[in-house]
């Protein structure tokens, strides 16, 4: 069976919180009717005079722009449609909409300023010997430059924003080689993956621009809340967020290189997602007085240490990562891209009551996105871990004979415990740990015979074969406390 599991994480487009200026010209009422239609090449609004496009469902060959559809003229284009590069050859305009125009390469609607998709050619360009197109000068007539719209450009080696540029959406200069970016005064919308490029090491920035601000050379928000854009080829090993900020724009850190550890201030509230795309990233601190999270050794928890929220995608290389005792809920994500080689899962029994301590709960794209060729085993030491329903990526090879991914990785766990039917389930290699806590007559599993055997003892004296295991709540000697424990387990793990 293909151990593969496939899935696809909804990826949120964060956007500054800057007011946005009106990009489209065309001329709608507030009480005009909009009828969303789809053909074989475009998704699109029908007004009652025009046909905006809003989306490529083309599944490849050449993509032309028609002048009509539906019998109305197609005037406008919503800047957040991508280009799908992996399936056309071409886009292009028909000839007959006078809406759309090449300008330097640059496929445009000139009702509303979008440069659509960098339509020019790399020839000439050689990566090993770095002959770029050094500069590439964006039209002047360029109000937005749309999603993505330079996917196919990456020998594009440096590129000038006119000052008529207001926004870049998302992955707007994404695959290209700039090497440096200069931001002009007018830009003051720019979202998630608009600065991606493939070799960026430095930003400028007019001094008037009233969106954006540079804090030793890293791209923030005028507010100093939002981080937009950490050039990815800084030198520094480290990086400490300035105090005020709040949250990431999506991809900010992307193919960052030099950093291996990040300091996280007080003020920030938001999510952590974005450290991931720190490919060496062994530690991410949190500031002390940080009300919302806290790290354990580099490894970020909420504030109360009970769920794990983050772990830095080197740490523990090649190596084995135990979960803290105490830890309740494994996060989704928490684990994308480590390269651990294992992780243990804690015990459910520590010093505590046992339905206050329902331990490893793991959501179900928790360990999606590790390494999963790099994976080789998960343990789980609590009997009664709940497994959100989902699959692990974990330990696959490629089958030679049928060219499928087959797992290799094994789930140990405790006969008849939550993990060994996890691995049923999912047929996953089981393999058993010896000694289970609560586990008293040693038959490798924990049952009601234990509880009885346990009473025995305590009653009459009757022996353990495992009275380690019989030591539930940890205070070294075996009392009514430790039966009343088990018996609780015993009923959690049957509700």
């Amino acid at each position: 069976m293909n151990k593969l599991a496939v899935f696809f994480a909804a990826a949120l487009i964060s956007v500054s919180a800057l007011p946005c200026p009106g990009f489209v010209q065309t001329a709608v009422s507030a009480e005009e009717t909009v009828t969303e239609a789809k053909n074989k090449d475009f998704q699109y609004n029908i007004y009652a005079d025009h046909i905006e496009i809003t989306d490529i469902v083309s599944q490849g060959g050449d993509i032309i722009i028609p002048a009509e559809i539906d019998g109305l003229p197609v005037t406008d284009w919503s800047p957040s449609v991508t280009v799908p590069i992996r399936y056309t050859t071409h886009i292009s305009a028909s000839e007959e909409n006078p809406y759309f125009t090449v300008i330097n390469d640059a496929l445009i609607c000139t009702t509303s300023g979008v440069m659509i998709y960098y339509v020019g050619s790399g020839e000439g360009y050689n990566s090993r010997s770095e002959q770029w197109l050094e500069d590439y000068q964006i039209p002047d007539s360029v109000r937005i430059i749309g999603s993505q719209a330079f996917n196919n450009a990456g020998f594009i080696h440096s590129l000038t924003i006119p000052d008529s540029v207001e926004r870049l959406c998302f992955g707007a200069l994404q695959a290209t080689s700039a090497v440096s970016l200069t931001i002009p005064a007018s830009v003051t919308q720019i979202e998630g993956a608009a600065l991606k490029t493939r070799l960026l090491e430095k930003i400028e920035l007019a001094e008037d621009n009233p969106g954006y601000t540079l804090i030793d050379g890293v791209l923030f928000t005028k507010d100093g809340k939002t981080l937009c854009c950490y050039p990815h080829k800084t030198p520094a090993t480290s990086y400490s967020v300035p105090e005020g900020a709040e949250s990431f724009l999506r991809a900010c850190f992307s193919n960052c290189q030099n950093l291996t550890e990040v300091t996280i201030p007080a003020s920030f509230s938001s999510d952590l997602r974005e450290t991931e795309s720190i490919i060496n990233l062994t530690a991410i601190h949190i500031d002390e007085q940080n009300p919302y999270y806290k790290d354990i050794d580099g490894v970020v928890f909420d504030h109360d240490g009970k769920t794990l929220v983050k772990y830095p995608v080197r740490l523990n290389e090649d190596g084995e990562y135990t979960v803290p005792d105490g830890t309740e809920t494994i996060a989704e994500y928490a684990f994308y891209g480590a390269k651990f080689f294992g992780v243990v899962f804690p015990e459910i029994l520590h010093g505590g009551m046992i339905h206050q301590n329902r331990v490893s709960l793991l959501e179900r794209n928790c360990m999606f996105g590790t390494e999963y060729r790099h994976l080789k085993y998960v343990k789980f030491l609590n009997p009664a871990c709940e497994i959100k329903q989902g699959r692990m990526e974990f330990g696959l090879r490629r089958d030679a004979e049928t060219g499928q991914d087959v797992s290799t990785g094994i789930i140990y766990g405790y006969q008849k415990s939550t993990a060994q039917t996890f691995a049923t389930r999912y047929e996953y290699t089981f393999a058993t740990l010896e000694t289970e806590p609560g586990d008293v007559n040693a038959d490798g599993a924990v049952t009601a015979a234990d509880a009885v055997l346990l009473s025995r003892w305590l009653s009459e004296g009757k022996a353990l074969a495992n009275p380690e295991n019989a030591d539930l709540n940890s205070d070294g000697i075996l009392t009514v406390h430790d039966l009343t424990q088990l018996k609780r387990m015993l009923i959690y793990r049957e509700s």
